[in-house]
């Protein structure tokens, strides 16, 4: 009998199929292999993953390394970094950078696995190839700047040189150094592939701005020829830079203008200085002069009109009516005729034709002359409307040589002819020898400005004007001082019988006769001295010169002592004399007066000065009411004092000083007049016992002041400065505390 093994999962048993057959069970064990193979397998399975992460995580620490490198190598703040190549030495970064990153990488793969080094090469590898395009772009762009600046810088350096030698006149150079900068810039743009349009707005800007340069430092030293050069080079600039040169240039042109005009005519030289009477070119034939004289007539001019016609005449061509001019001009003609016209400005006229000539000549000059005076129109003849502007007007005499010197020479020949035009003599001359007289008033100055300068430069002119003759009177009375004092000093010193002409020098002697005041202090003190007097003080001179010391200052230290030589003291005089030095002398200034001094000055202002005080038996009873005054204004203006360096932090200075003294005195004469004080003053000024004052008011505020505490004291100062911000002063808390003390007793 056969044997059958069934292929189940459970235990297999024998069966025993028939009789004499003997079979033997197995057990299958494939399953079991199979899950222990599978249970392997998970294992290596997890050992594989396990070793994949750890080794992606080593990588990525290294790949973290690698980017804490770049961060700190690319920090600008990192003095050993990127920072180390700047400049001209950037080109150095990518050779020293990259080395230290192949260490850096070497470094780090030694730590590594092979597995990890290979899977690091990678990232490395990429790594490097990031960083090194960034460190040539940084090369190329730092690079690039610092070319872009030693470039500029050299421009720079060069224009400069181009702006120096242009202030210092020498354009040649100016130009040559001008040049070069330009190629230089031309050189550097063609290596960066600019176009021409761009090449040359480059050119022309850097042109531009030397111009506008040079420009503006001529005008510190020369607005006129700063002018010159702009009107030359403006065509080279762009609109921008000669829009900045005209905002700058113009207006130092136009007050440079104004002072010189103001200065001319303060000395008397008018618009253009006239010269003396040129020597005489030709004399006039009967028809040329008849020419002149109907010319002059028809159009209304008078005898000084009528001799500038003449000399004009004179000027240009000798008088006579067919002259040439051997000078060719730019468009091929030449002058011609009496007065030189151009066929372009001839209005059609037959140039030769003496009468013609002289009747257009003698109209255009009246109508310059209306326009702006008799230099303009002079002036406008030789060289047009804009050349007579440029000298009469904007004071461009130095610019314009030929065209000043035309107008003097015609000036001087007209004074000529206005002097010998017989009865026309009286009333041309004045014409002539007015622009020689300097303007005896300021008035006159500023009537002579001319009629066309522009507003803004005719006030500019005036201002200068004005303070010319400030400082001229300023002079004048500097010198009357120093006069007068010299006069009292010889009369002093020589006998009254002397007489003055042997005294003093004939200018000092003028001036005591211009100076009634000084001419009768002189004589009175002369007769003083003679009768044998000795000169005493005045106490009102005294007292009036004291205040004017203390309140006007300026007023004090110009006043001619001199004129008080019969009611001052020699001494008294000489004292005075030092004071007006101290107030000239700032330096002395500091010392000007003592508290004490300027106290005692208080008195006598209010008239309680102890110098006026009674003397013999009973005078103390009788100068007691004073001597509280005394004492009640020394409170005062101690306390006015106090307040004052309380409130600013520091003392006043002798100006300060004087107004403070003086507001005190004024508001102690108010209390004293109003009976508030502890002494009032009667009709006869003489003063005595106030009975419804017992205690002064300053008195009395002090004595309030001394019973006050401390603590009191600091409480209302702290309350004060917490709510304004800055401590009180001791006079308001001593208020304060007087007011609420009254409060509180009501």
């Amino acid at each position: 009998m056969a044997t059958l093994i069934p292929r189940t999962s459970g235990p297999q048993v024998q069966a025993e199929l028939g009789p004499q057959v003997r079979n033997t069970a197995q057990v299958d064990l494939s399953p079991l292999s199979r899950t222990a193979g599978a249970v392997g397998q998970a294992a290596v399975d997890l050992f594989q993953q396990q070793k994949q992460r750890a080794d992606l995580t080593a990588v990525m620490e290294a790949r973290r390394e690698l980017s804490d490198w770049e961060g700190a190598t690319f920090n600008p703040a990192n003095a050993d970094g990127i920072a180390k190549y700047q400049g001209k030495n950037a080109l150095q970064a990518h050779d020293a950078l990259l080395g230290d990153l192949d260490r850096r990488v070497s470094s780090i793969r030694s730590r590594l696995s092979p597995e990890q080094q290979q899977r690091f090469d990678q990232v490395s590898f990429s790594f490097r190839d990031s960083v090194q395009g960034r460190l040539n772009s940084y090369a190329d762009r730092e690079y690039s700047a610092y070319e872009a600046t030693e470039r500029k810088a050299t421009i720079d350096n060069i224009g400069q040189d181009a702006v120096s030698a242009g202030m210092s006149g020498d354009f040649g150079l100016a130009d040559v150094r001008l040049q070069e900068a330009v190629g230089i810039a031309s050189a550097a743009y063609q290596t960066q592939g600019m176009g021409a349009e761009a090449i040359k707005a480059s050119e022309r800007g850097i042109v531009s701005s030397v111009r506008k340069q040079t420009a503006a430092a001529m005008a510190t030293r020369d607005p006129f020829a700063a002018e010159d050069y702009y009107h030359r080079y403006a065509d080279q600039m762009t609109p921008e830079d000669r829009a900045q040169v005209e905002r700058t240039l113009y207006p130092v042109v136009k007050d440079r203008a104004a002072y010189e005009l103001a200065q001319s005519l303060a000395d008397g030289r008018g618009a253009v200085e006239p010269l003396p009477a040129p020597k005489a070119r030709g004399v006039p034939s009967a028809s040329v002069a008849k020419a002149i004289d109907d010319a002059a007539k028809a159009e209304g001019l008078d005898a000084a009109g009528r001799a500038d016609l003449y000399a004009l005449a004179e000027q240009e061509s000798g008088f006579r009516a067919d002259a040439v001019n051997r000078e060719v001009l730019d468009d091929g003609d030449q002058a011609t005729g009496l007065f030189q016209y151009r066929a372009t400005s001839a209005g059609g006229i037959d140039r030769k034709d003496a009468a013609a000539s002289a009747r257009r000549a003698a109209r255009e000059y009246k109508e310059r002359l209306a326009k702006g005076g008799r230099a303009f129109a002079i002036a406008a003849h030789f060289a047009g409307e804009g050349g007579a502007d440029a000298v009469v007007n904007r004071g461009r005499s130095a610019q314009n040589p030929k065209t000043a010197l035309y107008v003097r020479q015609v000036m001087g020949r007209s004074a000529r002819w206005a002097s010998a035009a017989g009865d026309g003599s009286a009333t041309g001359a004045p014409v002539a020898t007015a622009a020689t007289a300097a303007p005896s008033t300021l008035a006159d100055a500023i009537a002579a400005i001319p009629r066309t300068m522009p507003p803004d430069q005719r006030a500019a002119a005036e201002g200068y004007l004005r303070d010319i003759y400030a400082q001229r009177k300023d002079r004048l009375e500097q010198a009357k001082k120093a006069a007068a004092m010299s006069i009292y000093d010889k009369v002093a010193a020589a006998g009254a019988s002397v007489p003055l002409s042997q005294v003093l020098a004939p200018a000092e002697l003028a001036l005591v006769g211009q100076d009634s005041s000084l001419a009768e202090s002189i004589n009175r003190y002369r007769k003083l001295t003679a009768e044998g007097a000795v000169i005493q003080d005045d106490p009102a001179t005294v007292d009036e010169l004291q205040r004017m010391q203390a309140l006007r200052p300026t007023e004090f230290a110009k006043l001619p002592l001199g004129q008080y030589a019969d009611k001052l003291s020699g001494k008294t005089l000489k004292a005075f004399a030092e004071d007006q030095t101290k107030v000239n002398d700032p330096a002395k200034r500091a010392d000007y007066l003592s508290d004490a001094d300027r106290v005692e000055r208080g008195f006598q202002m209010l008239g309680i000065g102890s110098a006026t005080d009674a003397s013999g038996t009973g005078s103390e009873a009788k100068n007691a009411p004073r001597a509280g005054l005394r004492g009640e204004f020394r409170i005062a203006y101690q306390n006015a004092q106090t307040a004052f360096v309380q409130s600013t932090g520091k003392k006043p200075t002798p100006e300060q000083a004087d107004v403070l003294l003086s507001a005190t005195a004024k508001q102690f004469a108010q209390n004293l007049q109003a009976g508030r004080l502890g002494a009032i003053q009667e009709k006869d000024g003489k003063f005595k016992n106030n009975p419804k004052v017992k205690v002064g008011l300053y008195s009395s505020a002090a004595q309030f002041d001394l019973q006050v505490s401390q603590a009191d004291r600091d409480a209302v100062r702290g309350a004060y400065t917490d709510k304004y911000g800055r401590p009180p002063t001791d006079a308001w808390v001593t208020q304060y505390l007087a007011r609420k003390s009254q409060g509180a007793k009501k």
